[in-house]
């Protein structure tokens, strides 16, 4: 359907544009009028030709759908002119040839004065090409609309697009943790299977209740960062089987943030890398500090461990590089990730907008 159809305040403010353009008409067809003495009176020369005209403006948004069906670009130029002028040809003669018996009735009727009738046959040439130029000046805006619309659509498809593309960024990066979290879980199994069968036993039975907790939060597209720190104290019990008294833990946690909305599994593999490249190349360990602060519209997150000053290997990797992307794939420029490394000490801190519940809800990633 037409979209000035398709609301009636949209097809009243047509045809008062319609109405308007009639008084214009009047006016050229009084000054255009053959003779001379008084002109008909312009009352009687709008009730000739404003239904006349009216009509036409239903010609008019028929071009809508020549527009559609010789979009410009796609249609040849030839073509489009002709069926442009032809068209307007028609509609116009068409107008012009039904004002013939609309006038004789009036004028029988005695509704207008006489002289109307005189007045519309001296001014067909003016009410063709008036009649023409209207629906010239329709088709005009009807492929502006068009183009505006194919304009939008074609954001909005962009839009769209760029859309999918990062959930299929984020659910690939969410899809990267379990494994990469598995494998260090099991390589510390493995640790303890020869040397500590009863300590493997008991990690066991805490990874197998940690794996479910991952489960089920791992495929909420914001969880409270409360439960996002119990993922990662569920994991340093984990870990503190293998270690013992060499893992030493230390929280800094403001009480406000805990309900804030954060992705899930974004803390958790910093606190892996800082356990794995950190306290487990120490041999008499080191501390591992969690810290969780609000600063204004921003929400920080820091990972701190001890670390061995000449160690090789950097730590890093596949952990850390997924939640730079898993952030940036989120908010883009307005979250970060920032890495310390003075020797001894290893930081990892996340800055990421604030989120309060319910809030993220509105933007869901697929599952």
């Amino acid at each position: 359907m037409h979209p000035i159809l398709t609301q009636r305040r949209r097809l009243f403010l047509y045809l008062l544009v319609f109405l308007q353009a009639c008084w214009v008409l009047v006016e050229l067809l009084r000054r255009v009028s053959p003779g001379g003495g008084e002109p008909v009176p312009r009352f009687d020369l709008f009730l000739a030709v404003a239904p006349l005209l009216l009509v036409h403006a239903f010609s008019c948004l028929a071009s809508f759908y020549l527009c559609r069906a010789l979009p410009l670009g796609e249609s040849r130029d030839e073509l489009v002119a002709v069926a442009a002028f032809g068209s307007a040809a028609l509609a116009s003669a068409g107008m012009v040839a039904v004002g013939f018996p609309w006038i004789t009735t009036l004028v029988a009727l005695e509704a207008v004065a006489p002289g109307v009738r005189h007045t519309y046959e001296g001014g067909l040439v003016v009410l063709f090409v008036f009649a023409a130029m209207l629906y010239i000046l329709s088709l005009v805006v009807h492929y502006l609309f068009l183009a505006l619309e194919q304009s939008r659509q074609a954001e909005t498809r962009a839009f769209e697009a760029r859309i999918l593309a990062r959930e299929a960024e984020l659910q690939a990066l969410r899809a990267q943790v379990d494994p990469h979290f598995l494998f260090n879980s099991l390589n510390s199994i493995a640790g303890l299977v020869g040397t500590e069968p009863k300590g493997a036993r008991r990690m066991c039975a805490r990874l197998a209740a940690f794996l479910r907790r991952t489960m089920q939060l791992g495929a909420e597209h914001r969880i409270a960062l409360d439960d996002e720190l119990a993922l990662a104290e569920d994991y340093l019990s984990v870990e503190k089987v293998r270690f013992g008294d060499r893992l030493d833990v230390r929280r800094e946690i403001d009480e406000e943030t805990r309900r804030l909305r954060v992705p899930p599994l974004v803390l958790q593999p910093l606190v892996e890398n800082s356990v794995r490249h950190g306290i487990a190349q120490l041999v008499e360990g080191g501390h591992v500090r969690l810290r969780a602060e609000r600063r204004g519209e921003r929400l920080r997150l820091e990972v701190r461990n001890d670390c061995d000053a000449e160690r090789r290997a950097k730590p890093g990797g596949v952990g850390l590089d997924n939640v730079a992307r898993r952030l940036r794939a989120a908010w883009g420029d307005e979250a970060r990730l920032e890495v310390q490394d003075s020797g001894d000490e290893y930081s990892v801190r996340l800055t990421m907008p604030v989120e309060q519940p319910g809030q993220a809800e509105d933007m869901e990633e697929p599952t």
